[in-house]
């Protein structure tokens, strides 16, 4: 079966400050949407440092509608979590108590998922040191958006649904999407708004924030862009309100 790549695996769930009373080291858990088994033998894992990179070994796979996890140390997080048996490790970096990009390859270098999560408003606070741990409300979310997360009030989910505790309201007047998606050389941004759109902006950006594409002046909810020199890979549309405040966030991909 074939799909959009960055929909096949999902990053679920991160611990990447535990509480010094309970520390299995930090962790990620990857989740399957699919009805198929994926195979990630020789995918790669990475934070905001190339030179980081764990790359899955040959046979590691997701079940249907399954969740694997990747820990730093495996010792430590089986002691702690003894009934958790689809996990691999162990992963030779650790998370960045203070936040960082996340970053997912395919075994031919595709770029299938990215996070860049933080430890300050709007994003939950409790995981950084308390022992919740990150989570996703549910993984149809964009998990590009703070919102989209939530904090388990225990010590985590590893290798299971979520527990989606403190639950936020997602609720916003604002919405943006690409289509198709993926595209190869032109795309349409569809804004949806109670506001005056002539008053927002959009940005296009890369995994690494870099901007890649400016669009002001905006008169029409339905935008039309090209992709120009863009490479293939994964991006994030931003819509901004008058204030200059991100409003709206959604991710594509270029082929």
């Amino acid at each position: 079966p074939t799909g959009i790549q960055s929909q096949q695996v999902v990053i679920n769930e991160i611990n990447y400050n535990s509480h010094p009373d309970f520390n299995p080291e930090d962790w990620v858990e990857f989740y399957n949407p699919q009805s198929y088994e994926i195979d990630l033998s020789n995918w790669i894992f990475k934070d905001d440092d190339d030179l980081h990179q764990f790359i899955f070994p040959e046979g590691t796979s997701i079940e249907p509608n399954g969740y694997l996890v990747l820990c730093r140390n495996s010792d430590m997080f089986t002691a702690l979590f003894p009934d958790v048996e689809n996990y691999i490790g162990n992963m030779n970096f650790g998370l960045s108590g203070t936040g960082e990009l996340l970053r997912l390859y395919d075994n031919t270098g595709i770029l299938t998922d990215s996070v860049v999560y933080d430890d300050n408003d709007p994003w939950p606070e409790d995981p950084d040191g308390n022992g919740p741990t990150l989570e996703l409300i549910s993984p149809d979310l964009d998990n590009a958006l703070a919102e989209s997360w939530s904090s388990c009030q225990s010590h985590g989910t590893p290798g299971e649904a979520n527990c989606y505790s403190g639950i936020r309201d997602i609720s916003r007047n604002y919405d943006i999407t690409v289509y198709p998606n993926p595209i190869q050389r032109t795309g349409i941004l569809s804004i949806e708004t109670d506001f005056n759109i002539q008053d927002m902006r959009v940005e296009i950006m890369n995994s690494e924030g870099k901007s890649l594409l400016y669009i002001s002046d905006i008169y029409s909810d339905q935008i039309q862009f090209s992709r120009g020199s863009i490479p293939a890979g994964l991006y994030f549309c931003i819509l901004y309100d008058k204030n200059n405040n991100p409003t709206a966030q959604t991710k594509f991909i270029v082929l």
